[in-house]
């Protein structure tokens, strides 16, 4: 896993997605959302692979979890993860992001079906439209845009 896919994914959650069975030396690109489709505050793991689309959810909820909150950078509250949803691509089309008022919906087809599949406040807009832009070129065979500077 190369340093960029660190800084998006805790310790704790790598180790809980290793259980499951997560590859990491396949992971091209993942991302955080900070809300579920249901407005709950939890975090979604969304990982991208060549092959497949991993949906992560967390298994700590209930606060919103600020920088400064010491208890989490003291090491003493560990997230983990609660449920796994593997996608290959060839069920997935038409990613896309929804601006709304304080953030965002990421939503695409599975099985020709729309479905929400999460939200994300403002803080983790740039990095869900980079997500779903990746996630657009797996899906069509393209070649993934470099990363923007900055």
């Amino acid at each position: 896993m190369d340093d960029s896919l660190k800084m998006v994914i805790p310790g704790s959650v790598q180790s809980a997605l290793k259980k499951f069975g997560v590859d990491f030396d396949k992971v091209c690109c993942a991302a955080k959302s900070d809300i579920t489709e249901q407005g709950e505050l939890k975090n979604t793991y969304l990982l991208l692979t060549d092959s497949s689309l991993v949906l992560a959810v967390s298994d700590y909820s209930g606060t919103m979890n600020f920088s400064s909150f010491t208890r989490f950078s003291e090491g003493k509250l560990s997230e983990g993860i609660s449920d796994v949803y593997e996608y290959p691509l060839s069920r997935l089309s038409q990613p896309k992001v929804l601006n709304q008022v304080a953030g965002g919906l990421f939503v695409m087809d599975i099985d020709g079906v729309e479905r929400w599949v999460c939200r994300f406040s403002s803080s983790r807009a740039r990095e869900m439209h980079r997500f779903c832009r990746a996630l657009d070129c797996k899906i069509n065979g393209r070649e993934l845009p470099p990363e923007p500077p900055g």
